[in-house]
């Protein structure tokens, strides 16, 4: 996977940020690669989780949305992609915009999908969207994402 051209900014108290599309690759800089790298690895993937979920997990698409500025993101970015590697979901089914510090892109990439919290992930099939996890799990990542590829019912932690 090579790494997306990006958009480089500051943060309102100078640190440096992306915006605009990005993809794994890009959180390997090593401004973003400590932080993804420490929640990818702490997170653990309970034996055998995934081996019934594998197939169903194929016929999603993912889109992301989220900060390297964002504490939540650095907390759940590697917990997401760590269940999304048991799961095999391939690299071309994942799209992944980064964000400011107002949830905004220059290009508006948020707005159709309203985010208002980020992280944000948006399972979609067939192009539409079945349910999304916004900003922290309800019980777990891997009980939530395991609820929605599986269709039971779900509700994220803001859907009031």
């Amino acid at each position: 996977l090579q790494p997306l051209p990006i958009k480089k900014a500051l943060t309102q108290a100078g640190d440096p940020m992306i915006l605009g599309p990005l993809n794994r690759a890009n959180l390997k800089d090593s401004l973003y690669q400590s932080w993804f790298q420490d929640s990818y690895d702490f997170y653990r993937v309970p034996q055998n989780w995934a081996t019934d979920l594998k197939q169903k997990a194929q016929e999603f698409e993912l889109v992301i949305f989220m900060g390297t500025w964002c504490e939540d993101t650095q907390r759940e970015l590697g917990g997401i992609f760590k269940l999304v590697d048991a799961l095999e979901i391939a690299d071309a089914n994942i799209t992944m915009y980064a964000l400011n510090e107002d949830k905004e892109s220059e290009e508006g990439y948020e707005k159709p999908y309203a985010i208002l919290n980020i992280p944000t992930v948006i399972f979609k099939k067939g192009g539409q969207e079945v349910n999304r996890i916004v900003e922290l799990p309800v019980e777990t990542l891997h009980e939530d994402m395991q609820k929605i590829i599986t269709g039971q019912p779900y509700q994220n932690a803001y859907d009031f």
